[in-house]
């Protein structure tokens, strides 16, 4: 997470303001799935990108990482989803910013890096509480 705080405060990013925005992402990605599943997220990440804005991409990250998880588990993955896709839209998007491509490569590893640890936890928290 220090790495991931480091490159935010260099972007010019409040770390708590974004690490607040990814983990609304992270909450609500993993409540859309559970309750309507990959279409679900597909569908909450498109509505989102109708209105784009950085809390588009901690969504669409959020959700490849679920999707990609519960590949793992057997579940098909939607074409949407796949790494590549999500990286295209990310990238589109940080592409408006001043920043230069190298920097944009190194705040989307950033916010990876927390999406991942967010998810982890949540994912572990829901585990224990339900059983």
């Amino acid at each position: 997470m220090c790495a991931a705080s480091f490159a935010l405060d260099c972007f010019g990013q409040n770390t708590n303001v974004v690490a607040s925005e990814v983990n609304k992402a992270a909450s609500e990605s993993l409540k859309t799935y559970r309750g309507h599943g990959v279409a679900g997220l597909q569908g909450a990440v498109v509505e989102c990108w109708l209105q784009p804005r950085d809390f588009c991409l901690y969504l669409d990250v959020a959700s490849q990482r679920i999707v990609a998880t519960a590949n793992r588990s057997g579940t098909a993955v939607d074409k949407y989803f796949y790494r590549s896709k999500c990286l295209d839209r990310a990238h589109g998007w940080l592409s408006l910013s001043a920043r230069s491509s190298k920097a944009n490569v190194q705040y989307l590893q950033a916010v990876e890096q927390m999406m991942e640890s967010i998810l982890t936890s949540q994912q572990e928290k829901m585990s224990r509480t339900s059983q």
